[in-house]
């Protein structure tokens, strides 16, 4: 028995890229949303978080990572805002005690300084945008979150405080 199925008609070349271009910008959605897929699974990617714990109770910020010496010494320089509860984290693979300053960062940050364990060493709050002063905490320490000023405030963060990362 011989089965003839018709023909689908021929798309003019028009419409086939248009086909394209929707494919293209549908998986680039996709991309976009936090899906990822990994062969047959589907897997959810999240942004690196940082949760801070006060009194107040606890505050979790998504972060951008800078771990290396190239990153961490162009921070935040040269943006003009950051959105809520985001920041940076710096991170170093030993304690260190080097300074920040404020040139060519235009956005007023508060910054918490993080030992080994966790624990807040040093705030900095409302650090003033452009400026060359050195800061430097008396104690060294492994991480440095950077967040908009008035976050220290309004969540009454303070020395002593713990911190727990999820990075990945």
């Amino acid at each position: 028995m011989n089965l003839h199925l018709p023909r689908s008609p021929k798309r003019p070349a028009a419409t086939r890229a248009s086909l394209l271009l929707i494919l293209i910008a549908f998986l680039a959605a996709c991309r976009c949303s936090g899906t990822a897929t990994n062969g047959d699974e589907t897997e959810e990617t999240t942004d690196p978080k940082v949760t801070v714990v006060t009194g107040q109770g606890s505050h979790t910020v998504t972060v951008e990572i800078a771990d290396d010496p190239t990153e961490r010494a162009t921070g935040l320089m040269n943006r003009l805002e950051l959105a809520e509860d985001t920041g940076m984290l710096f991170i170093w693979d030993a304690d260190s005690s080097d300074s920040f300053w404020m040139k060519n960062t235009y956005i007023s940050l508060d910054m918490l300084f993080i030992d080994v364990n966790g624990m807040i060493v040093f705030v900095k709050e409302d650090a003033t945008p452009l400026s060359t002063e050195l800061i430097t905490p008396a104690q060294s320490y492994r991480y440095v979150l950077e967040v908009n000023a008035g976050f220290t405030d309004s969540t009454g963060v303070a020395v002593g405080n713990s911190v727990a990362f999820d990075l990945e």
